[in-house]
């Protein structure tokens, strides 16, 4: 089996204190010792002591990318491969790459190096790592764009902390060691004040501490034959296409860590439709729980209660992270999320995460879309509520203001079929209100006299607030019982394609047929790469990679992202039979079942 290179992270709480400058005085060291060490990338800063390091060192030449009329230096992936040293110096390990990259991120650069078996010295500053970007955030304010997966520091060999006192750093900053001086006051007034950096610190401290702890459970584990982790936690968080479910998986993930256990995020596909936006945002959210290490299961259900009792169930679940709900004036009929996860998980620990300032405020634009999204079908039930009154007014004096009460019901049993849960609770209260101001005397006036009626309104209320979640219900399993049955039939049919034999062009373009109307792609299948007419140079280098080194690449993975198109090479054993082209007609992103 192949060895797996090793990884040395140089761990600090902020810019300056020295993270470079470690690593490339452990790189002399190696070097010293007869290491073959070459710098991949190496980031100075033009500070004269850290650019007198770098002497003695081999520099292999950086990757020249060209990128909007600009050209920028990136880590040369092939080159390190080719010269196959035995250490390798990549600097700012959470760095996103040019367009035109291997790789959109430069840690999946250092994942392709130790995975050729070399080793890897690296740095990255705490604010960096994926699940600490929200406690950044709280004792800093910024918000950081780039981060890390924590599974990168976590299969790391040796996390080497850097560290230096908040006033050192302050004073670093002052002399104009860290930045330069058009850039100082900026600093200042952001990450580089004192208490800001003394949190900083105590963060980066408590994460190397869990490091350790979490290095020596797994040593424990190992040498009892890992008996202690069936007896251990497992931990279960849901997402969705909420942008709050970042915050969700980040907790779930720390939690996990700490606690030593497996975790696992439920993505369960209610029939909603999505719009393009949720869609991505959803895309990304796994994608995050992935790359945090969680396993990903999806599945369908009309019910998220329902869903989740099944999942945890069947993982063997003990506690589940959810979110605080947002209060909405429809919560006093239909409790939250967090409240029926209280209530109906009752064999799990239930943490609930509070829900971050202004996470609740919609703003313009978003209003509209969340119009669309929550009020669905609100002017149809307008429309419904008012031929009901109008059809009243002229027939209760002939058939009685109580049978006026069943029309309301048919109204909302319709309105159940077409609209959204707040819209239906909605319609519910104001046919309630419609039927009592308008029919029910004293009319005019929001006022029952009769004993009877108030009876009678009560029991409209409970049955119509019954009906419409039920027909609601009913309403979404009939989409995802449509939703299985197309992917049902266009799995057999496909199927049925390759069973019968036919010649590849003949089967792809019967394929394309079928799946088109279903998903917005277009397949074309390669068999050899003598085909310089059917695609441009720059995808054609991308479906040469996908060729050479028998893995995807392209649209929608993690090698060369920005082509056009996803390459899926088509492999019988370990002999290439050929690479499947998927063609986005939309570049809208894939949910999992479609993916």
């Amino acid at each position: 089996m192949k060895r797996r290179g090793k990884l040395m992270v140089f761990l600090g709480m902020a810019p300056g204190v020295g993270k470079t400058y470690a690593m490339l005085q452990a790189a002399q060291e190696q070097a010293r010792q007869g290491v073959d060490v070459v710098i991949g990338y190496v980031e100075t800063h033009h500070r004269a002591e850290t650019d007198a390091l770098m002497t003695p060192l081999k520099i292999l030449p950086r990757q020249k990318i060209s990128y909007q009329g600009n050209v920028y230096d990136e880590v040369d992936v092939d080159a390190i491969l080719d010269r196959k040293p035995t250490l390798v110096l990549v600097d700012e390990l959470a760095h996103s790459n040019i367009p035109g990259a291997l790789h959109e991120k430069r840690w999946q650069d250092v994942i392709a190096i130790l995975d050729a078996g070399i080793d890897v010295y690296t740095t990255i500053n705490i604010q960096h790592i994926e699940s600490r970007s929200d406690e950044v955030k709280a004792l800093s304010g910024i918000t950081v764009s780039e981060t890390v997966p924590d599974l990168i520091l976590e299969q790391a060999d040796q996390v080497r902390l850097v560290d230096l006192s908040p006033s050192d750093l302050i004073q670093r900053l002052n002399e104009g060691k860290v930045y330069l001086s058009h850039k100082i006051e900026q600093a200042t007034t952001h990450f580089f004040k004192l208490d800001t950096l003394a949190a900083l610190r105590e963060l980066v401290l408590r994460f190397v501490a869990e490091k350790v702890d979490s290095d020596l459970n797994r040593s424990a584990a190992f040498q009892t034959r890992k008996t202690i982790w069936n007896l251990n936690d497992r931990l279960m968080v849901a997402v969705s296409h909420s942008p709050y479910s970042k915050i969700l998986i980040r907790t779930a993930r720390r939690l996990a860590f700490t606690l030593g256990a497996p975790w696992i995020a439920v993505y369960v596909n209610q029939g909603i439709p999505l719009q393009n936006q949720e869609r991505d945002q959803l895309s990304r959210n796994l994608e995050l729980a992935r790359n945090l290490g969680a396993e990903i299961v999806t599945t369908t259900d009309s019910d998220l209660i329902d869903a989740l009792k099944r999942i945890a169930s069947e993982k063997n679940v003990t506690k589940i992270v959810t979110g605080r709900s947002i209060s909405k004036w429809w919560n006093r009929l239909i409790p939250s999320l967090s409240e029926q996860f209280v209530k109906e998980l009752q064999f799990l620990d239930v943490y609930v995460v509070k829900t971050p300032k202004g996470m609740g405020k919609l703003r313009f634009p978003s209003v509209m879309r969340y119009w669309t999204n929550h009020f669905s079908g609100a002017w149809i039930a307008a429309f419904l509520l008012g031929s009901i009154v109008i059809g009243g007014h002229f027939l209760s004096p002939i058939i009685g203001y109580q049978t006026v009460g069943f029309f309301f019901l048919l109204g909302i049993l319709m309105v159940g079929t077409i609209a959204s849960l707040p819209v239906i609770s909605g319609a519910t209260l104001i046919s309630l209100v419609l039927w009592d101001v308008i029919f029910i005397p004293p009319r005019g006036r929001f006022v029952i006299q009769q004993p009877e009626d108030i009876a009678m309104c009560l029991a409209f209320f409970g049955v119509a607030s019954v009906m419409g979640f039920f027909s609601y219900r009913l309403k979404l399993r009939e989409v995802l019982i449509r939703q299985k049955e197309t992917q049902t039939s266009l799995l057999f049919q496909a199927a049925q394609c390759f069973s019968q034999g036919s010649d590849i062009p003949i089967c792809m373009t019967q394929l394309n047929a079928l799946i088109i109307p279903v998903l917005s792609v277009e397949l074309q299948s390669i068999l050899t790469l003598d085909v310089t007419k059917l695609i441009d140079d720059k995808e054609r280098a991308v479906l040469e990679w996908a060729f050479t080194n028998k893995k995807t690449a392209g649209w929608s993975t993690d090698t060369l992202p920005s082509a056009q198109n996803w390459y899926i090479p088509l492999l019988n054993q370990d002999d290439l039979v050929g690479v499947l082209i998927v063609k986005p007609l939309h570049h809208q992103k894939f949910l999992p079942d479609e993916k």
